[in-house]
């Protein structure tokens, strides 16, 4: 019965626990969170997706030890009216 209802109204809940929580809300069906998903698993209808790792490229290594230089820059009217709006670069 759980089972036909979850394939039927609670489908691709992101949690065993929400859709556990549903299930009694709603239907009031009350069965611990780790009985949903042993079912859930069992019968395979629980797939969880894992999100591949973007692959990064690596900046080339610089000649010397601190040679990297990181720049910020802040836009802000610094002079308080008394003059054009300036950036600092720090």
């Amino acid at each position: 019965m759980v089972i036909d209802l979850y394939q039927e109204t609670y489908f691709g809940f992101w949690t065993y626990s929400k859709t556990n929580e549903k299930l009694f809300e709603i239907d009031k069906i009350k069965i611990s969170t780790s009985t949903l998903r042993t079912w859930l698993i069992k019968d395979p209808l629980w797939k969880k997706e894992r999100k591949g790792r973007k692959h990064r490229h690596w900046r080339e290594r610089k000649a010397y030890l601190g040679e990297m230089v990181q720049m910020d820059g802040s836009h802000h009217d610094w002079l308080e009216g008394r003059g054009p709006k300036m950036v600092i670069m720090a």
